[in-house]
Order: C-alpha cells, then structure tokens, then sequence
C-alpha cells in the first residue's frame, strides 16, 4: 500500500471531488492517457512540465492505496483508491482516479512534522516518501474509530438482550417466511409483516406499511422483486436493492434514499447477519464520531448501504486488531453503533450520558415533545420525517381529509425552524397562478395612473430571507408551507421550480427576471411541506415528475400515526367519556364489514 497527495485547487474541485468520489489533476492537458504505451510517446505530444506528474497518476496508484487531499489550510480528507484512470473531457479535472473516502477530515496540524511537510509541497499528484508514512497515517486515520470501539465494549455484555436476540428472531422469521415462498404459498407477505414487531422494530412502521400492502395484493410481481433481493448468489448488496426497487411501483415506497433504504436494508435481513439493517439515524452519528467518510452526495440506495457496511466491516476489523472479541460480525457492529448512539430514533430511549454533537445547531427542536403534544404514536415519526427532509428538502404529507395534515405540517415546521418569521403557509387553489407564487407583474396606481409593477410571490420572498440569515447563521432553516398542493395546476404555479428543486446548487433565470438581474436558485435552508387531499379527484393531476422531487408521509386514520387519537384525546382531558373512542372503533368495524360484503 503506498500513499499519495493530490492537491486541489480552491472553489467547484473540491466538492467535485467529495461530492463524485475522486481525485483529478489536469495541467491542461486535453489528451487521454490511456491511448499511448509509454511516458515518452505521451510527452512528444505533451512536452510540459506537468508530463511526468500526469504519467505518473495515470500509471502508479494502485487500488487499495491511501490518497490524502488538503482541502484549505487546516484538513486533510483520506481517500483509499477504488478504480483505474478515466479520462473526462467533459469537464476539467480531465484525469480523475475514482476513491472511497474513508475518513471525513484530520487536521492537519495532528500529521507528523514530517509528513505534514511533505502533504504542503508541489507537484499536484505525489507519493509521501517518508520512513513508515503509511503506517503511521493509518494509525492516525483509525484513531477515532479505535477510541470508539474501546468505549463500545461497556455495553457488550448488554449486546445480546438488547440487541442481537431480536434481530436473530427476525432473520429466523424472515426465512419462514422464504421457505413460503419457495413452496407456493400465499402467506408470505403475512409471515414476513409478522417478522418485525411493532416496538422496536428495525422498520419504520408508516413507511414499510404501503409496501406490505402492495405484496398482498400483487402476488406474483411482489415474489419477483423479493426473489431478486432474496437470490442464492453473489450479486453485491447494491445490486440487489437497485434490482428491488426497479420492481417496485415508483408510489409504494415513498420518501428519501434513506427512508426507502430502511424498510428495503429490513428485508435483506433474510440473508443473515451480513446483511444488518440500516437507519440514518444510527450511522451518521457514528460516522461523525468515528470520523469515518459520510456517503458522497447523491448516492442512491445501493450505493449508500455498501458504505454503511464498509463502516461496519472497517469496525470489525479494528476490533480484532485492538484484540477484543466483540463486534465480530457486521449485525453486531450494527447494533453496537446503535447502542452507542443511545437509541436515538426511540423517544423513549434517550439515556444520560449520551456524547453530545461536536458542534450542536443553534436550535435544537425537541421533537419528541412535540409528538406527545400532538397525541400521535409512534412520536418517532417526527424524526422521520426530519430525516426526511435532510435528504429531499421538500416533502408532501398524504391522506384522506380530517388527519391533521396541515395542522402537523405548520406545528413541525415552527418547531424546526425555532421562529415564526421562519414559516409562511399559502394555499393553492385552482385561480392559483405562477405570478402570485414566484413573480409576476401586479397593477398600481401611481399618481392616478394605473401602472404594473414587478412582484415577489411568497417563494421568491422566503427565498430571499432564507439566503440573507443563511450567511449570519447557517443553521437557520425556513419553510414554506403549501396546503392542498394538488388543487393548483401545479406544473403552471411551479414553472421553473421543477428544475430547481432537483437543482438546488444550479442558478436559473426567471421568465419574469429583468436584465442584468442575478439568476435565482433555492437556498439549501429552506424546506418545503405540501399537503395533499388523497380524497380530491384532483391528485390524477399530479405527476411522476413532481412525486420523483418530494418524498411523501402517509396519514391515515386507521394506521400510526393518527389511529388511536381519539382515544388518547379522551384519556387525557375527558376520561370520563372513553366509552365514545369505542363506540367509534366498533362503528367503523361496522362499515368496514359492510364494504366487505
């Protein structure tokens, strides 16, 4: 294993190579390498003095070598090189070097003196030529990760009870249920619900429950997706769940990368103790704490999981080296780093003694007393959401009238945001138009003269303040909130927003901009929550592109979060009147009966 420098230049590279997993140099060459055999040949036709350096990244760089690459003046990223040479015309760097970035940033003033000095020097793309380098920038790199593991093992004698005897009970379940499968009977979907119960579970109960829906009614194309993710064979991870969610309808599986790698990771459990599960909420924190390289931007589902298991498998490995004997598998790595993270996605399980965020946010809103303000079960579902919208910043929350949609979507996004000048709702209606949401000109008078004058709808104006506070205060969120979002001709409102949303780092320029006024773009503070009347014939209008930019909650009366509010309602502020939540459950009991018939 050798270990390289490359340096970046400042600005777009260096989240060009966080953001697509490389390294790149270019000295303006616009050859690629790969089509001469030798240095010499490549420098006849490039005679400068960048030739020797580009020979060498092209030829040198071995997969499994360590790239380290100062970004700025103080921090060092460590990458581990995972792919040959590409040349990209399209955009410079022209010579990049695919990597997986293993360790998020080690300041730089914690290299040794004399590998710091050799991290500083030119050309652009160099091996560290000092005694040891590797080793001892290893040990370095590893430092946070063996600190946690030393810390894991007070909870290790807790690990089976806590952690691991359920989850082996869910692995056994789920291979009834495949034994099902195989032998032609149709109480798989059942046996693999009944797999993951309803507390504690590794899914998340009103994101997994359409899904489980869909395999009761769909038979035969649910064992074809289940049989791709459940196959006898080598096909990696990522693979596997990109074959899955393929086979599944785009509206089945709502909301972010991570919400949808949840309940697909909760399946390949099946697999065994390989494959644990998988929640946001349990491996950003250890990454953080490890130090450990979070996903590169805009990795999908496979992509995302297979780093979650290089984290568990890089803990295990550390783990034998330190000589202790637990974690010894990825499903116990799994459930140490939850353990660790002190349950987090449990309002119930916060315990003293859990280590604090590095840098704690300025607002830190507490969901979970939001969700026993609300008398919604499981309150967990708050930080779903949550995560939701740090994946996808524009959400839709879905369901027939009457579950409280709108009243959850502002009392969330005044708790998140930490200020009422924070939070505008506006509502769509068919007279809705683009010039009232983003701009358009609007009549005045002026001196007795009827005029138009330049307007911003509330998009452009909540824009506007979000990007202006951003830059005093970064951990300052705003959000907008649409009702009945459906009830607008969404694709004329929204114009140029389809882009936008999807887009957020990429600048545009308004139909009704005035020249020389700058392009517009949607500041990445703030956030979007629509709601939308499943019982409105008005939803047909609503299309695929739209669903594929916001993520999507359900709320239904007869499932969490909302079933049993009535009755919680009661319990709490008129006990005397019980007796109506269960006049209400058996008079629906009634009319689901009757459709039945």
């Amino acid at each position: 294993m050798a270990l390289w420098v490359c340096h970046t230049s400042k600005g777009d590279n260096e989240d060009d190579f966080i953001n697509n997993s490389h390294i790149g140099i270019d000295y303006g060459c616009t050859i690629d390498l790969a089509d001469f055999s030798t240095k010499e040949s490549f420098k006849e036709e490039f005679n400068d003095v960048g030739a020797d350096t580009l020979w060498r990244f092209y030829t040198e760089p071995q997969k499994g070598d360590l790239v380290a690459v100062p970004f700025g003046e103080s921090t060092v990223r460590i990458g581990e090189v995972v792919g040959d040479y590409r040349f990209r015309p399209d955009i410079g760097p022209y010579h990049v070097r695919p990597l997986k970035w293993v360790v998020q940033g080690i300041p730089n003033t914690e290299f040794p003196p004399d590998v710091r000095g050799s991290l500083k020097v030119e050309p652009a793309f160099h091996r560290i030529a000092v005694n040891n380098a590797e080793e001892r920038v290893v040990t370095l790199m590893w430092r946070g990760l063996d600190d946690y593991i030393t810390q894991a093992q007070a909870l290790i004698e807790r690990l089976d009870a806590e952690e691991m005897d359920y989850k082996r009970k869910i692995i056994d379940d789920l291979g009834a249920a495949r034994k099902a499968m195989l032998a032609g009977e149709d109480t798989w979907p059942k046996l693999i619900e009944e797999a993951f119960p309803e507390e504690g579970s590794p899914v998340y109960w009103p994101s997994i429950r359409p899904l489980f829906k869909w395999f009761t009614k769909n038979l035969d194309e649910a064992q074809q997706a289940v049989t791709a993710l459940w196959a006898d064979d080598d096909m990696a991870p990522a693979d596997r769940i990109r074959t899955f969610l393929t086979l599944i309808p785009d509206d089945v599986l709502l909301g972010g990368t991570g919400s949808r790698l949840r309940s697909v990771a909760a399946l390949l459990m099946q697999l065994g103790t390989e494959y644990p599960p998988y929640m946001a909420t349990n491996f950003k924190p250890a990454y953080a704490a490890t130090g450990y390289a979070c996903p590169s931007k805009g990795a999908d589902e496979g992509e995302t999981y297979e780093h979650a298991l290089g984290f568990l498998d890089k803990l295990v490995e550390r783990t034998q080296a330190l000589e202790y004997k637990r974690p010894a598998d990825r499903l116990e790595a799994q459930s140490v780093a939850w353990m660790m993270n002190g349950k987090r996605d449990d309002p119930d399980e916060d315990e003293e003694g859990d280590p604090e965020p590095a840098t704690p946010p300025a607002h830190v809103p507490d969901l979970n007393a939001l969700g026993r303000d609300l008398l919604l079960e499981p309150q967990g579902f708050l930080r779903e959401i949550e995560q939701m919208l740090e994946e996808k910043p524009q959400v839709i929350f879905q369901g027939p009238p009457g579950t409280g949609k709108t009243y959850i979507a502002r009392k969330l996004a005044r708790a998140l945001a930490g200020a009422d000048e924070r939070v505008r709702l506006v509502q769509f209606h068919p007279s809705y138009a683009y010039e009232d949401f983003v701009q358009g000109f609007r009549p005045k008078l002026d001196d007795g003269a009827v005029g138009f004058k330049m307007h911003n709808g509330p998009l452009v104006q909540m824009a506007e303040q979000a990007e202006n506070e951003a830059r005093q205060n970064p951990d300052a969120k705003y959000f907008l909130v649409i009702d009945e979002i459906n009830r607008g001709n969404i694709a004329k409102v929204f114009g140029e927003l389809y882009f936008l949303l999807e887009y957020r780092d990429q600048p545009m320029r308004l139909q009704y901009a005035e020249e020389g006024a700058k392009d517009f773009s949607l500041p990445e503070n703030l956030y979007i929550i629509g709601t939308m009347n499943t019982a409105d014939r008005s939803i047909a209008l609503v299309d695929l592109a739209l669903r594929r930019r916001f993520s999507f909650f359900e709320f239904h009366p007869n499932e969490p979060p909302v079933k049993g509010l009535l009755e919680r309602w009661l319990r709490d502020n008129a006990p005397q009147m019980g007796w109506v939540a269960d006049v209400v459950a058996r008079a629906n009991e009634k009319l689901n009966e009757q459709l039945q018939n």
